[in-house]
Formats: C-alpha cells, sequence, structure tokens
C-alpha cells in the first residue's frame, strides 16, 4: 500500500476493527428510516429477494466489497450480498477485476498490499471515514418480494384478435429478417469472445495474488496496482525578438 508499512496481517486487523467499530456505533434510524439494507436488519413481514447497489464507483465497489468481507451480515443477506455485488461487479466494463477481490478475501488484502494507487490514509481516513462509509452503506438496499400486484385490467374484444401471419412471400421481407439474423449472430460472438477476455484476465490476475506470476506494465494499470503515468508534450516556444 502506498506510504504504508502495514503486513496482510495488521492490514486484516485494521480493516475488521475499523468496520467493527463503525457497525456498533452507526444508528441507521437517524438518517434513513423508510430504506432496508442488508447492513441495517429490521424485522418485517416482507420477504427479502435480492440487494441493490446504487453506485458503479471504482472506489465505492471497493468499499462494497471490504463491507461483505468484514460487516456482521445475516446468513440470509449475506448470500443475498455476495451473488448480486458480484453480478454488479461483472457487468461493469471497467471494474469487471474486483469480482476476484470479492471472491477471496486474501486476494484483497494482498492487491491492498501491494497496490500504489490508495493510500493508507485515503484508505482508512476517507473511504472508511465516517461519512464516505455512511453513505456508502446507505447505496445498499433490500429488494423485497411484492406484496401487492396491481391487478390486470380485462380487455373486451369483438371477434378474434389473432388473425394469423401473412405469407412472407416478399424477397425483401426475407433478405431483412436475414441481415438482423446476422447481426444478431455477430454481436453475439462479440460478447463471447470478450467474457473469454474477461475470463483469461481475471485468470491472470488470480495468479499474479497467488505469487504465480509477474504483470506486464498494462495489466498492472488495469488492476490500478500502479497509476499509469501522463504523458505531457513539451511544445517548442520560438521567441520572437
Amino acid at each position: 500500500m502506498k506510504d504504508s508499512n502495514l503486513s496482510m496481517l495488521e492490514l486484516d486487523l485494521k480493516l475488521g476493527k475499523t468496520i467493527d467499530r463503525f457497525q456498533s456505533s452507526y444508528r441507521p434510524e437517524e438518517t434513513r428510516p423508510q430504506k432496508a439494507s442488508p447492513c441495517i436488519t429490521r424485522p418485517g413481514d416482507k420477504l427479502p429477494i435480492g440487494e441493490r447497489f446504487l453506485s458503479e464507483k471504482q472506489k465505492t465497489l471497493l468499499v462494497y466489497i471490504i463491507i461483505f468481507h468484514y460487516w456482521r451480515l445475516d446468513e440470509k443477506h449475506f448470500y443475498y450480498f455476495y451473488l448480486d455485488l458480484r453480478e454488479h461487479i461483472v457487468k461493469n466494463p471497467n471494474s469487471f477485476w474486483l469480482i476476484v477481490l470479492l471472491e477471496n478475501k486474501d486476494y484483497l488484502l494482498k492487491w491492498l498490499e501491494v497496490q500504489q494507487t490508495i493510500g493508507e490514509g485515503e484508505l482508512f481516513g476517507n473511504l472508511l471515514g465516517k461519512e464516505y462509509l455512511s453513505r456508502t452503506v446507505e447505496s445498499i438496499l433490500v429488494v423485497f418480494e411484492e406484496t401487492f400486484r396491481r391487478p390486470r385490467r380485462v380487455v373486451r374484444r369483438k371477434g378474434y384478435k389473432d388473425k394469423g401471419s401473412l405469407p412472407r412471400d416478399s424477397q425483401g421481407v426475407i433478405r431483412q429478417e436475414e441481415k438482423v439474423d446476422r447481426i444478431l449472430s455477430e454481436l453475439q460472438e462479440q460478447i463471447e469472445r470478450e467474457r473469454e477476455w474477461k475470463s483469461m484476465e481475471i485468470s491472470l490476475f488470480e495468479g499474479f495474488l497467488a505469487g504465480e506470476r509477474k504483470l506486464s506494465e498494462e495489466y498492472l494499470i488495469l488492476f490500478r496496482i500502479i497509476k499509469q503515468e501522463r504523458k505531457v508534450e513539451n511544445d517548442e516556444v520560438r521567441v520572437s525578438g
């Protein structure tokens, strides 16, 4: 970690104490009495069926992951939290690799130890400070099963609605449908290729955190282990006398 000499064990203890201290002193009913969160367990008649995460910012995603590993969640919300946060991270094209830190707490600690993009002061003083942590906790909502559903309106018609399909003997229509099928097929192939790339990059990241391989500078930047240096172009300045 930038500007820090904490070992993984020391980092683990400090993260645990920070979250535990915040959780013990947090009084959610003072700020959000009407919104349910997995971090705010209240008895109720509605059945929870999942969690929603309202932020896609990379640093907030990191705090979500730290909350998952260190907050005292009941078993039901623990699984909902994991499954829905995993889905929330995977669909983010810039932060999909954070899923590795969600799946393995040791990898989270290893990443925090070796990365040089977040310092100890920023992590504990800002991201895990009372104000930011409160906002992050309050951006996690419980999704409940709908107790009452709006009744469907009965639509009365005369005669039979389905008139059947017209014969498709137009060559223009056939060519148009073939074009749409080709585009959809190409789009699906692109999605599959991107999925394979992400899977391979995640394997690279896991191997690095496990100490099994080194990463190129490109991947060190992608996984936010080092910062990308901005190139400053110096324009030649001509001074006329």
